[in-house]
């Protein structure tokens, strides 16, 4: 597969000292930037580049209007030689002060961006945003090593992109296995050994040492975003920064480092870490305030345009660094599709997805949410997840909600559909009709949306699918599954007062408490499925008459078979007008194949039970005609 490997060579900063100010070093070693590559897919279906979803969410693809802010992962590695001197301390309050001072100076300027439009049209969105709504969370690593504090040794001087650069390559190998390492952009920091020693011995400053090369001509780099490698680490180089450091306290004691050195260098980290948020060079020099003009200074670097923040996001949500944002609760802020729309592009999602009223998503690739997100499906509204993935981001997301009419038919509903080998995986409920989001009564109006699934996977969450209230009793819930799996959750199905819902070649595997349990409820399972490694496989109660009744299995198809510790079936007072019927299943091991408890209707043929304590108990079931005929026992009780 062909690679897009965007290298630039970045910064841009030269952080030298006058005895009066700082010097700014005004260019970068390419003369302009490189413009984005051709696209290229992933796959068939998926997508490195966002141009489809950009054209219809520039405008909602940024939050505002809210307090909470997206956090994102940085190590500040001090690298230190073999005795943990030659650059900052961890135990040092003054360096941990000024280190501190430069992540909170840039907390704050994303929080009150300047306005600043330049080289961005209203036509592509907002020109403005006031506040990112994102911070730096700054973990400190010291890291020692007898060589490559000094990077006088880099082989590579002249290459300024961060980049699969050989010497940085070395330090980071070590940095991941830190203890104190945590996934994060790694901010790297260096010193030029021979004009550190002289300082430290001398005390002359850094335009008088006769060891200073400069080997980096006082520059700082990274590089830009990648976008076809998610996998790939984040870092860039903020050489002699220690040492620049020290001449100023040394030779500008009066000077206040919050509104000097300090804030240089919060401006020089924002600019190298926005650098890893474009696919080019991103250079802004004709905006005198902007993060990203090449000239920076202790009140300057203070603005970004809304392109600037709009590609922040799009690589926070798209590219190599969004893997460093912190996994926590969804921003209370929402993207709304009101057409039809196909997702093409791995993405990460941080607030809720609402699908309104004659609107569509396909989803062809992966989505990855936040903790507590949810996909709300609105009536007549459909989400369709065509071989994509759906998942978290470390812990469990909330899952997709369907809205329908909990006594209408379900042609106006919302629906869901999963094809292709779709998966749904960490949420707390993949599908649930159960429509949250709504206060009451509504909710309960808008029990019934609707789900086709065939040959798709919900696995490692707590429950799949949440059916509610729906027909009451009369009208048939039109879902239907497929040949689908059902793996590694708490609970699989859960049905309550809904008829119809049809299970067809599925799989249920390890399953800590019940493959499906339906509640008042009519559910049809037939034609191969199975359940293994779980208490029960089917759990069936009834608390009033229903006129319909489950069947578990049926005649001339293929054979469900039931691998469960406690019950194949479990039924109890299943006394409806309709009798259940379980038909054609093979029961293999535990301590019962069929349980059958209170008062009943039910006939029980043509299976096969193996192995149990009792194939088949039936305790005080009334006095329905009941029937249990044709069955074999082989090594089990009755």
């Amino acid at each position: 597969m062909k690679k897009i490997l965007l290298f630039s060579c970045l910064l841009m900063l030269f952080l030298g000292l006058t005895a009066q100010n700082y010097n700014e070093y005004p260019g970068c070693g390419f003369a302009h930037d490189s413009p984005p590559k051709e696209i290229i897919p992933r796959s068939d279906n998926c997508y490195f580049y966002f141009h489809d979803f950009l054209a219809q969410h520039n405008d909602d693809m940024v939050p505002q209007g809210i307090s909470r802010k997206l956090k994102i992962r940085t190590n500040v590695v001090l690298v230190q030689n073999q005795n943990g001197e030659y650059n900052f301390r961890t135990d040092n309050p003054d360096h941990m002060q000024f280190l501190n001072g430069i992540f909170s100076d840039m907390n704050n300027r994303l929080e009150d961006l300047l306005p600043e439009s330049c080289n961005c049209s209203s036509a592509d969105g907002p020109v403005h945003y006031s506040n990112a709504h994102v911070e730096f969370i700054p973990n400190f690593i010291e890291l020692r090593d007898a060589v490559l504090w000094d990077h006088m040794i880099d082989p590579q001087p002249w290459k300024l992109n961060s980049f699969d650069k050989d010497y940085l390559n070395q330090i980071n190998s070590l940095v991941e296995q830190h203890a104190d390492y945590i996934p994060g952009i790694n901010v790297i920091i260096t010193n030029e050994g021979p004009a550190l020693e002289e300082f430290l011995s001398t005390g002359k400053s850094l335009g008088a040492l006769i060891n200073f090369q400069d080997i980096y001509s006082g520059q700082w780099y990274s590089s830009t975003a990648v976008v076809n490698n998610l996998d790939h680490p984040a870092m860039w180089h903020a050489p002699d920064l220690y040492l620049r450091y020290l001449d100023v306290v040394t030779h500008q004691p009066n000077a206040p480092l919050a509104t000097g050195y300090q804030a240089f260098a919060a401006g020089g980290f924002l600019h190298e870490y926005f650098h890893m948020f474009f696919t080019n060079i991103g250079h802004q020099g004709g905006c005198s305030e902007n993060v990203m003009n090449p000239n920076g200074g202790p009140t300057r670097r203070r603005s970004l345009t809304g392109c600037q923040v709009r590609s922040m996001y799009q690589a926070l949500m798209g590219w190599h660094v969004r893997k460093y944002v912190v996994c926590e609760d969804v921003l209370d802020f929402d993207l709304t599709i009101d057409t039809d729309e196909v997702w093409k592009n791995n993405m990460r999602i941080y607030g809720d997805i609402i699908i309104e009223e004659g609107a569509s998503l396909t989803v062809t690739c992966e989505l990855h949410m936040q903790p507590s997100t949810n996909i709300i499906v609105k009536r007549g509204g459909k989400l369709i997840v065509d071989k994509g993935l759906l998942t978290g981001c470390g812990e469990y997301w909330n899952g997709i909600n369907v809205e329908g009419y909990s006594s209408g038919p379900q042609s106006a509903a919302g629906r869901v559909e999963l094809i292709n080998e779709a998966v749904i995986e960490d949420a707390n409920t993949a599908i649930s009709m159960n429509n949250t989001h709504l206060g009451w009564p509504a909710r309960g109006e808008h029990y019934g949306g609707v789900v086709y699934a065939e040959k798709a996977t919900i696995r490692n969450g707590y429950r799949a699918l949440e059916f509610m209230k729906y027909g009451v009793g009369i009208l048939k819930d039109e879902s239907e599954f497929i040949d689908c799996k059902f793996e590694d959750l708490k609970e699989a199905v859960t049905i309550w007062s809904d008829n119809g819902v049809n299970f067809k070649q599925c799989t249920f595997k390890n399953i800590e408490r019940r493959g499906i349990l339906a509640y008042d409820s009519e559910v049809f399972v037939s034609d191969a499925c199975r359940f293994e490694e779980m208490p029960t496989g089917v759990h069936l109660l009834t608390t009033y008459p229903n006129v319909f009744s489950s069947h578990i299995g049926k005649e001339n198809t293929g054979v469900n078979e039931f691998y469960c510790r406690e019950n194949g079936v479990y039924s109890y007072a299943n006394g409806n007008i309709a009798p259940l019927v379980i038909a054609n299943n093979l029961f293999t091991g535990g301590k019962y194949g069929i349980q059958l408890t209170g008062k009943s209707f039910y006939t029980v043929e043509f299976n096969t039970f193996e192995g149990q304590y009792t194939s088949v108990e039936s305790v005080a079931c009334g006095n329905d005609y009941n029937l249990l005929v044709n069955n074999e026992i082989n090594g089990s009780g009755l």
